[in-house]
């Protein structure tokens, strides 16, 4: 990399770390702590890049946003914060900063957007978001959240269609009013659309006409039947003066297998997933504190759980997502005990229905991998497990796998191998580094 950058930062270890790695790189850099000294700086034409903090001593990184495009316009910014909120996403989407990275970030990628921002031309026009609040509908600083926070940002004031997949209670609807209300459609109609607007080509043209420029939300595309589709997809190709924008949603992945190629096409460019609550555990402080201040809720007394309460509730897996841990919230508020114990979190906990919502991809090995390992990163907060996770994560899985393929066999190696694609020598080398007892999994003969 070859160019000057400038860094803001009240903290010296980050920028320490910073001006090293980027000297590294091959470029020059310049660090404050001072939002004054770095806007002195741009004023004097230095730097070819800035990474700013948000929250300074002598002030906020966003709000000198509109400043520095007035001075150089040119000029990239990328902003880095631990305030990781969608209103921090937006915002500085807004202000035009060339790009935003959450605290703690990673490295390497903070490097390669230096790259990035090293060889732009010129910033991009964006359109002016609403004036932002804290009280959002979204909630959430989990690593999911933040991904979702930044991409609604992006595309936000796009025409183009949104595809948002995700179980039932992830919040899709949630998600597709967010990106019409903090548009700048938020003015116009959101028009939840069903079935009956897709009965021939004029009932079509009758729904474009009644959202004019605004939204049209279609809940769970997979009712459409085959013909409806087809006029749906004639919709998205018509031209027509302040077209609305089409969001759609889906609770299954399979949607992919079921729906018109040609329909499929039009919606997928922008595809959001609303992620299961096992993936986001650490929200769920969070989402409870959200739930309990929610004036529609009107509760006489704050609810307190106790720390062993919320493992209990962070260690269930949430088939029904959100909606299903409001419910349990609900039922523990109407209990009457307070503080919230354990016993109280298992007593409801163990009385939750089983759902079956038609994914049947929740199931798939690698959803219940990625569900542990989400909750194994948790468990080490902001410290990165030791080197070697790889490994350890292959063993964990090599050894139920070579038990269980063993005993199915009864106890056969050579068969065992063959269903598993190994040789049989390599078959004998695992077993024996894993020690496992072939003669346990023998069957008697009679």
């Amino acid at each position: 990399m070859d160019g000057t950058v400038l860094i803001a930062d009240d903290d010296k270890t980050i920028r320490t770390v910073l001006s090293q790695a980027l000297t590294r790189a091959g470029c020059k850099v310049k660090a404050t702590a001072s939002l004054i000294t770095l806007i002195r700086w741009i004023g004097e034409g230095l730097g070819n890049i800035v990474i700013s903090d948000i929250m300074m001593p002598d002030g906020n990184g966003l709000d000198i946003l509109p400043e520095i495009q007035k001075m150089r316009p040119d000029l990239p910014v990328i902003i880095i914060s631990a305030q990781n909120t969608l209103t921090t996403a937006i915002k500085v989407e807004e202000n035009r900063a060339f790009d935003y990275l959450p605290k703690p970030f990673d490295l390497p990628e903070l490097l390669h957007k230096v790259s990035l921002g090293l060889k732009i031309k010129e910033s991009k026009s964006k359109s002016k978001l609403p004036e932002l609040h804290e009280n959002l509908p979204l909630v959430g600083s989990s690593n999911v959240m933040l991904d979702l926070y930044r991409l609604l940002a992006k595309i936000m004031n796009l025409d183009d269609p949104v595809f948002i997949i995700g179980e039932s209670g992830t919040g899709k609807t949630l998600i597709a009013n967010t990106i019409h209300n903090f548009s700048d459609r938020r003015t116009l109609n959101i028009i939840h659309a069903n079935q009956n607007d897709f009965l021939d080509h004029e009932t079509g043209l009758a729904l474009l006409h009644k959202a004019k420029r605004g939204t049209i939300l279609i809940e769970e595309i997979s009712s459409l039947d085959i013909s409806k589709q087809n006029i749906l997809t004639g919709l998205l190709d018509f031209e027509l003066e302040n077209k609305p924008r089409f969001v759609i949603t889906s609770r299954s992945i399979s949607i992919f297998n079921e729906l018109d190629k040609s329909l499929l096409f039009r919606i997928s460019k922008f595809i959001i997933n609303a992620s299961p609550l096992r993936f986001r555990l650490n929200d769920i402080e969070s989402l409870i504190k959200h739930y309990f201040s929610n004036e529609e809720n009107q509760f006489e007394d704050k609810l307190l759980f106790q720390k062993e309460a919320l493992r209990r509730l962070k260690d269930y897996y949430w088939p029904g997502n959100i909606r299903q841990l409001e419910n349990v919230l609900q039922t523990l508020s109407m209990s009457k005990h307070n503080p919230i114990s354990s016993s109280h979190v298992e007593d409801i906990l163990m009385a939750q229905p089983v759902f079956h919502d038609g994914n049947e991809h929740q199931d798939k090995i690698s959803n219940s991998i990625e569900y542990h390992l989400n909750r194994y990163f948790e468990r080490h907060g902001e410290i990165l497990p030791p080197e070697g996770l790889y490994d350890r994560i292959i063993h964990e899985v090599e050894v139920p796998l070579i038990k269980i393929t063993l005993n199915a066999c009864g106890g056969n190696q050579l068969k065992c191998a063959k269903i598993l694609g190994l040789n049989r020598n390599t078959l004998r080398k695992k077993l024996k580094l894993s020690d496992i007892n072939v003669t346990k999994h023998k069957k008697m003969m009679y």
